[in-house]
């Protein structure tokens, strides 16, 4: 039968008999029948430390909503400032720094994640962790900024939310029924077709 395949990977130089080419360095391929991992119960922010990227708009979102975060990614130099003015005092309550994640880390925070929250807040020409997400089958809730609204359908594969908070705009309402198999399949559809 014909299936289609899902991956998130990193990508590395290989050498093939024709010479040097690029490939991923794929960490896990997923059938689309069987990728179906238990969802948890935490929202997940991926990314740098940057306030462009907003890991202080969905903490605070978070906290605001009583969900769980995980917020995971490096703190780069000249991020530190940032991150410990802005994001730390918000942590506690259900928000947890989990660190830089690696690329075994982060595939499983995206398949476990019951939403991937995008709180950016300039053009980003393309979010590549929204990508990441959405073939992972993982919904992304996002503001309509820079590429998000090429990349998440809105009421479909996630939400695209006006106004400040990501998580108590009219539509966006977190509950299992658009948490569940509908988005994730419907999310892995997407970027299969994208």
């Amino acid at each position: 039968t014909d299936k289609t395949m899902y991956a998130v990977g990193e990508p590395i130089e290989v050498t093939w008999d024709d010479g040097p080419a690029n490939r991923w360095d794929w960490i896990g391929v997923y059938e689309a029948e069987a990728a179906n991992p238990a969802k948890d119960d935490y929202l997940l922010w991926i990314g740098r430390m940057s306030p462009d990227k907003g890991a202080h708009r969905a903490a605070a979102a978070a906290r605001e909503a009583g969900v769980r975060l995980l917020i995971a990614g490096p703190v780069q130099p000249g991020q530190e400032e940032f991150f410990t003015e802005e994001v730390e005092p918000l942590l506690g309550d259900g928000v947890e720094y989990v660190g830089e994640a690696d690329a075994t880390r982060k595939r499983e925070l995206y398949l476990h994640a019951r939403a991937l929250l995008m709180p950016i807040r300039w053009p980003e020409p393309f979010g590549l962790v929204m990508a990441e997400s959405l073939a992972c089958g993982t919904p992304v809730i996002a503001f309509p900024e820079g590429s998000a609204p090429e990349l998440v359908r809105d009421g479909e594969t996630g939400f695209l939310v006006t106004g400040d908070n990501l998580l108590f705009s009219g539509d966006v309402v977190m509950n299992e029924s658009f948490l569940a198999a509908t988005a994730v399949t419907s999310a892995r559809a997407w970027m299969a077709a994208f």
